[in-house]
């Protein structure tokens, strides 16, 4: 399935040396046949992954007039900014937004929401300001940047208990460094597990110099909650999203997306009950102990910025069912160490040699092929693995999605679907997990047994139940059927017959009936 996604991905043109699109967030539009429409918002710090890190989210739900709702300040932007760059329609994103208007939010009790907002990608951002009257401080961050905590250091008085939730890895780095940016925590230094195989978010020097690179998070329990938050005598002030505690996070050379929200004392309790998880690092024992940088990450990440740059301008270019990538210049690392490999998202990685400007990729049948192209940048053995999607010539064959939807369904489950759809919409069994791995045994096993349910009396007792349903489900299966055995899933040579036997029969049944 992974070669009808490209359809749904929109790349954002920025050079990750320099500024990163960050945010985590997803605007939803619910509507039902009586014409109700609801809204729902999901932000925080959570990627579209399948790691079990320690997040923090926000979930709102909205709709016109509904009761109890408020208006938000900069959501309407919001939504604005991210259609424009998701490409959305212009017609659709100027009806949404005046359709958002008109919607107010259902906000959790004890939060005012006072503004939420993109920062703007040009670095010119304003640094947030501390609250007044701040007793306590405490910030949560995967990834951190001296001189960001030196400027929250400053918030409250020199008895103000200041607290930092972040990995072991970073609070060593943020130690070695002279301008001392922990000193202002030092009482209350907290370490927990690093995000595993995190490779997406920041990783910044003392000069600021911050990249971040693209890899599947591996679903390993870890840190990578953004919070940071103020406690007065009266409220708790906490700003939540994607950032991290970074002066290219704040200062909006990244895009990234805030909550600004003022809360009820009782949400300092649940913060509490997060940072008791983490585990003390005295400050001097992080001295002490000192910080090796990891050298091979840092080539790779270097590596990895400059080739994705690089091939922003790559094409595709098909001949028949065969590919190739071609790019203006070469894209290797200037590190000639580092082994660059490539490969469609649904194929094998090749070696690409240096200096080459063209990459064959292979040929793939109709099912896997895709824009989606998949890089791997090895050295050491350590890896860096990101996917880029480059537009085909000539594109692709617009049977594509349901050949890749065939693939996917294999003989026995468009069986079973085929059935279902004669039979009045029930499927017998349990489905499994839409991402369980696929055992070819499970997938053909007993197709026999699928393959002598559908009957020339099933066919003709749908038609007689309901002509109307009868039509619908032909026009249905017509989009597979041909699909499906053009594919030849199943090696099985008795079962390819039978499954041609029942073309047969359904299309003389289907042109019999329909005629009349």
């Amino acid at each position: 399935m992974t070669a009808i996604f490209d359809q749904f991905l929109i790349e954002v043109p920025f050079d990750q040396n320099t500024h990163s699109w960050h945010p985590k967030m997803a605007f939803v539009r619910f509507s039902n046949q009586q014409g109700e429409v609801r809204w729902r918002l999901w932000l925080g710090s959570r990627n579209l992954t399948v790691a079990a890190n320690r997040d923090l989210g926000l979930l709102l739900t909205g709709g016109v007039a509904i009761q109890g709702g408020v208006r938000i300040d900069g959501l309407v932007d919001v939504f604005d900014k991210l259609a424009s760059s998701a490409q959305l329609a212009e017609s659709d994103r100027i009806r949404l937004v005046r359709e958002l208007k008109d919607v107010t939010w259902n906000v959790p009790a004890g939060l005012k929401i006072k503004r939420i907002r993109l920062t703007g990608g040009q670095g010119n951002d304003p640094l947030p300001v501390a609250p007044e009257g701040v007793t306590e401080v405490a910030i949560v961050s995967p990834f951190l940047h001296g001189v960001f905590l030196k400027t929250i250091g400053t918030w409250g008085g020199g008895q103000t208990p200041r607290t930092l939730f972040s990995t072991q890895t970073e609070l060593l780095r943020l130690a070695a460094q002279p301008g001392k940016p922990l000193e202002a925590f030092a009482s209350n230094l907290l370490s927990f597990q690093k995000p595993m195989n995190d490779w997406t978010e920041e990783d910044e020097d003392e000069t600021g110099d911050e990249v971040e690179i693209g890899a599947e998070e591996a679903p390993i329990l870890g840190l990578h909650a953004k919070i940071l938050a103020a406690r007065t005598a009266r409220k708790v002030f906490l700003w939540i999203g994607s950032p991290n505690a970074t002066t290219r996070a704040w200062e909006g050379r990244n895009v990234e997306i805030i909550a600004e929200i003022e809360a009820d004392l009782g949400y300092w309790e649940g913060l509490k009950d997060l940072l008791g998880r983490g585990l003390p690092c005295p400050l001097e024992q992080l001295v002490k102990e000192g910080f090796i940088e990891d050298q091979v990450r840092k080539r790779l990440e270097e590596a990895r910025n400059s080739v994705a740059w690089s091939c922003r301008t790559a094409t595709l270019l098909r001949d028949g069912d065969t590919f190739r990538l071609e790019v203006d210049h070469a894209p290797h690392p200037l590190d000639h160490e580092i082994a660059l490999h490539v490969g469609m998202a649904t194929g094998s990685l090749v070696p690409w040699m240096q200096a080459s400007t063209m990459l064959e990729l292979g040929t793939f049948p109709l099912a896997l092929q895709t824009e989606l192209v998949q890089l791997r940048l090895s050295l050491e053995g350590s890896e860096c693995c990101w996917m880029q999607r480059f537009p085909v010539t000539p594109p692709l064959d617009a049977n594509r999605d349901r050949a890749a939807l065939a693939r996917y369904l294999g003989p026995k489950a468009f069986l079973a679907w085929w059935r279902s759809l004669i039979d009045g919409g029930s499927v017998e069994g349990e489905a499994p997990a839409w991402d369980a791995p696929v055992n070819s045994q499970q997938a053909t096993g007993s197709l026999n047994k699928d393959l002598d349910s559908l009957t020339i009396e099933s066919m003709l007792a749908c038609w007689a139940r309901d002509p109307a349903a009868f039509e619908r489900a032909n026009m249905r299966v017509q989009d597979y059927l041909d699909l499906i055995l053009d594919g030849s899933y199943t090696e099985q040579q008795h079962e390819m017959e039978r499954l041609q036997e029942l073309r047969s029969i359904w299309n003389t049944l289907t042109t019999e009936l329909l005629e009349k």
